[in-house]
């Protein structure tokens, strides 16, 4: 039956089924049946092997014992895929770890990967009744998750840690424990039993979705202005974003928003460049404000560099104070999160308008807008209050790179792919792609 069987003997010592050999299937134990049946899969020597709870039954010597076996052929070229509902376990022998939330992979990596993407690193386990709001603002907080059990505070580094312990002792709260924050930190976060940064909540209340409806359909009435160069739907999404701004309600993303509302003002709308600049420095006002607010907020960092950019477009003789700020909060940016493609984004348009002589370097921004594109095809934006916009700019903003290098295929290519993201993408519809074949 098989060419290169493994000799199932050795199968029957290594699962410890010697006295189960004459044992009828039906009269065997959970724990045997299912040693049992993980020694028929190995027979053959497959190449691939799939398991369903694999450890399900076994006490904790077998489930060694089966770990340890699986490895050995691990190493021969095995490989295995399982599902488990032990985040220890799939932690400790996974290298690519899927998390699935009703049917769907909602992310997907290694450990370590999943644990940076979800901003997870060190977490304060506080046993006792504390407001979460009086540990959020300390340096460092990624996320804080709040239960009638206690408080859980993630951050990434010992500047974190040593502020929330300085922070507990202030209030002299000493009943906590300091841990690494692991797989099911991420399954939590990931499937939304806990909710993600600023959230600070156990559940969705009807507070908590009513703040966040001023942001979706601002998001969604800023998204149609740019769409079809309306600028009475972006000053209706300007509204919204003030009035949650007006209500306390995450403020620092009602900030971002107004600037990127100002933003789209500036660099679609503006009639002169006097109102240009102005909108341009209140886009500037209102994210200094958000980075004050949420210092780790990447987006905000990114899209200050891009309207520091445009300050220096308008008064070039700024350059000397504004270049090397603006080199400073796009590098910020980057070490906060260097796989945001809305960074990525911003930092490929900054090297192709930037001039050679000043660092600019067009095919590494061609380079790097493709990369931009490769993750905004991978993000899953599950939080209405965090940025989303950009898939459909990259696309274009590519095409246009690659036009002026004469690739006009490529051109085609990036801009189809725009409007395939977003069909009602008016700028690429009608001017960018037609423009071709002038």
């Amino acid at each position: 039956m098989y060419q290169n069987p493994v000799d199932p003997d050795e199968l029957i010592d290594i699962f410890e089924l010697q006295r189960q050999q004459k044992t009828a299937y039906k009269d065997l134990s959970g724990g045997e049946r299912r040693r049992l049946l993980i020694a028929v899969a190995l027979v053959g020597k497959p190449a691939l092997l799939i398991l369903d709870e694999p450890s399900s039954n076994l006490d904790p010597h077998l489930r060694r014992q089966l770990w340890d076996v699986l490895n050995h052929y691990r190493r021969q070229g095995l490989t295995i895929v399982m599902t488990t509902h032990n985040m220890q376990e799939a932690q400790q022998y996974s290298d690519v770890v899927c998390v699935i939330n009703q049917g769907e992979i909602i992310a997907s990596g290694s450990v370590p990967q999943l644990l940076e993407q979800f901003q997870l690193n060190l977490k304060v386990e506080v046993e006792t009744e504390v407001d979460p709001e009086t540990l959020a603002d300390c340096p460092g907080v990624t996320h804080v998750d709040g239960s009638s059990q206690g408080v859980c505070i993630y951050g990434k580094d010992g500047v974190f840690k040593k502020a929330v312990i300085d922070r507990l002792n202030s209030l002299s709260i000493h009943q906590f424990s300091i841990k690494t924050a692991d797989l099911e930190d991420v399954y939590l976060f990931a499937t939304g039993s806990r909710y993600m940064r600023y959230g600070q909540k156990d559940a969705k209340n009807d507070q908590s979705i009513e703040s966040e409806v001023p942001f979706i359909k601002g998001k969604e009435l800023l998204q149609q202005a740019i769409d079809s160069s309306n600028s009475d739907q972006l000053c209706e999404a300007q509204k919204l974003f003030d009035r949650a701004r007006q209500d306390g309600h995450h403020e620092e993303f009602a900030l971002y928003y107004l600037a990127l509302c100002e933003y789209r003002l500036a660099t679609l709308f503006a009639a002169t460049p006097g109102e240009q600049a102005e909108c341009i420095n209140r886009t500037i006002e209102h994210l200094k404000g958000a980075i004050e607010l949420e210092d780790n907020f990447s987006d905000a960092h990114a899209l200050l560099a891009s309207a520091y950019g445009q300050k220096l477009g308008l008064k070039p003789h700024l350059g000397m104070a504004l270049g090397p700020e603006t080199k400073r909060v796009l590098e910020k940016s980057k070490r906060l999160d260097g796989n945001n493609p809305r960074v990525v984004l911003i930092d490929g348009m900054s090297d192709y308008y930037t001039p050679a002589v000043f660092g600019g370097d067009k095919q590494r921004a061609i380079s790097k807008m493709e990369h931009a594109l490769e993750l905004f095809a991978k993000e899953e934006i599950r939080d209405p209050f965090q940025p989303s916009w950009g898939y459909d700019e990259a696309c274009a903003q590519l095409g246009i790179m690659r036009q002026d290098a004469g690739d006009i295929e490529g051109a085609r290519e990036a801009f189809v792919k725009a409007l395939e993201v977003n069909p009602n993408n008016g700028w690429v519809k009608s001017q960018l792609l037609p423009g071709l074949d002038d």
